[in-house]
Order: structure tokens, then sequence, then C-alpha cells
């Protein structure tokens, strides 16, 4: 009696069965080696997507704080010291809208030898003493300078950091304004609210 094998055995001694064997074969020898770069290549993707999202962060964040710029040299728009105010600003999405808040402080006084003292202890008879430089210019010995400090937050998703912009403004008597410092951060924030470093 003749034994009778499989046919799969049979089809795998032909030629096509022979073919379907090399390609398995090689299908299990490359796989990990494509499962590694598709890996990368998606590390790699999300990775520049991140730094998209990071750099729009930034962005928003010092355009919301020109925008408190604006507002601060309006002469419409005021605050009085230890008071603080948020803006909103239109025409952003709701995942990239930064939350801008000014808050004034204490108003300083700038003497022409580049001291700084509370404005406070001045009279306003002292803060009108003005005088002639060698160039012709009318230059008052004392200037009381409104100090603003500005806040801007912005958090696009959980996964990446939001980004934190403190700035220091300062409006002149004439009404300019002019930014006296700046700090952009990125910060994450735990269930409890506390924050930490990246």
């Amino acid at each position: 009696m003749e034994e009778k094998r499989p046919r799969l055995l049979t089809r795998l001694r032909s030629p096509r069965g022979s073919a379907l064997i090399v390609v398995l074969l090689a299908i299990v020898v490359l796989l990990p080696s494509t499962l590694v770069l598709t890996s990368f290549v998606m590390r790699r993707q999300q990775r520049s997507m991140d730094y998209r999202d990071l750099t729009a962060s930034e962005f928003a964040a010092r355009a919301g704080l020109e925008r408190a710029l604006v507002l601060i040299a309006d002469p419409k728009w005021s605050l009085s010291p230890g008071d603080s105010r948020p803006v909103s600003l239109e025409g952003w999405r709701e995942q990239a809208r930064p939350v801008v808040r000014i808050e004034r402080r204490d108003d300083v006084v700038l003497s022409q030898d580049g001291t700084v003292s509370s404005a406070e202890h001045m009279k306003d008879s002292e803060l009108n003493i003005a005088g002639v430089d060698a160039d012709g210019r009318r230059v008052f010995r004392y200037r009381k300078v409104q100090i603003y400090l500005v806040r801007v937050d912005v958090h696009r998703r959980p996964t990446l950091p939001a980004v934190r912009l403190y700035g220091v403004l300062a409006k002149l008597p004439g009404g300019e304004v002019r930014t006296l410092g700046m700090s952009l951060k990125r910060v994450f924030a735990d269930a409890d609210g506390v924050e930490r470093a990246p």
C-alpha cells in the first residue's frame, strides 16, 4: 500500500512551493529590521511634529507679549498700581490661544544719574524739574515710570510642555513702552498642578 502524503508537502516540492519557502524565509529574516526602521521613522516624525508645535507655542507667547505692549501703550487703556487684568486674544485657535495676564507694579522714579527710587517719596513738583542738555533737548531730572509684569501661558497638548513667558515692560511719561526683560521657559505640570522643568 502506498503511503499518502499530504497535499502541502507535494506542493512544496514543486517550483512554486520552493518559491513560497524562499518568500517566507525572506519575510522572517527581513521583518525585524523592517519593524526597527519603521519605529525609527515614526519616532523621528513625532519629534519633528513636537518641535513644530513647540515653535508655534513660543511664537504665540511672543505674540501675546506684543499684544500686551500695544495695550499698555494705548492711552485709553489703564491699570492702577497693584491691579492685574487678563487680556483676551482673538484670532487664535482654542488649542494654541495664549493666556495673557498683565499686572501693574508700583511706579518707580528714575533720576538723571541712573538711580531708581520709589515714586511714593517723590512730590509732583520734583518730577517737573527740567533742564537743557548740551544738544538743546529738554531733560527732566526725575522721570516717573510705570512698571508692568506680563505673564503669557500657551498650552497646546498634554504630551508637550507648556510655554510660559514672563516680560517686564516700562511705560515712560511720554507714552512710549519699552521691554526691560523677557524670560521664556517650558514647564510641565503634575496632576497636582505643581510645575516641574522638562
